[in-house]
Order: C-alpha cells, then structure tokens, then sequence
C-alpha cells in the first residue's frame, strides 16, 4: 500500500501512481521495491519500509527505469519531484515509455463490442 493509505491520510490518484511504480519495479527486478523473494516478514515491518526506506536498484535498471521508479515511488506524493502530483500526460510522457503507443495499447485492450 501506498504511504498515504498506510498512514491513513486524504490521497485522490497518487496510491494508483505507487501501484503503478511497484508494477514496473517487479517487472524489472522480478520482486517488490519493499520485500525479498521469498522474504517472511511481518506486515507492520512491510508498511514501515514503504514509509521510511528507500528502494534498492540493481543493475537491472536503467537510469530512466531508476527515474520512473523513484517519481511514482515517492513516499511524499505532495513532494514536487513525485509524480503523483501531475497527471496521467506527464506519466506517458516519460522517456521510459517513448516506445509505447498508448493509443494502440488502448484499443488492443478496450473494445465497447465486448462489453
């Protein structure tokens, strides 16, 4: 969960950002920003690390996979250098994403026939 809902505090669209970062976090390093594979640890120890710990990148990232990480990753998400604060154009817009179509992403997936 994101900080803000661990802390219980008002939040609109920035826990679907941490959503989003933790996404592409495993998608990359294979595991989550906040727990080792295969790791048993209590759920107030998972909710701290989100809170105060930052994340660990291997060499698996690249520099702008680090950047997009650490902006939907911001444990402050009124921080100015956290995402959360902007909207879904600048999330599109990062270098990370210049090789998707996200129109072509859309129509592959939502079809109103099949609804």
């Amino acid at each position: 969960m994101a900080p803000e809902v661990i802390q219980n505090e008002s939040y609109s669209f920035s826990p679907d950002w941490w959503g989003l970062g933790c996404l592409v976090f495993e998608m990359i390093q294979g595991q989550s920003p906040f727990r080792r594979r295969k790791e048993r640890v209590k759920r107030e120890e998972v909710d701290r690390r989100v809170r105060e710990d930052p994340e660990e990148y291997s060499d698996k990232f690249s520099e702008e996979a680090k950047d997009i990480c650490r902006q939907l990753l911001a444990k402050d998400p009124k921080s100015p250098s956290g995402v959360p604060g902007a909207g879904r154009c600048e999330v599109k817009a990062h270098i990370i994403f210049k090789n998707i179509s996200f129109k072509r992403l859309r129509q592959a997936f939502w079809n109103p026939l099949q609804s």
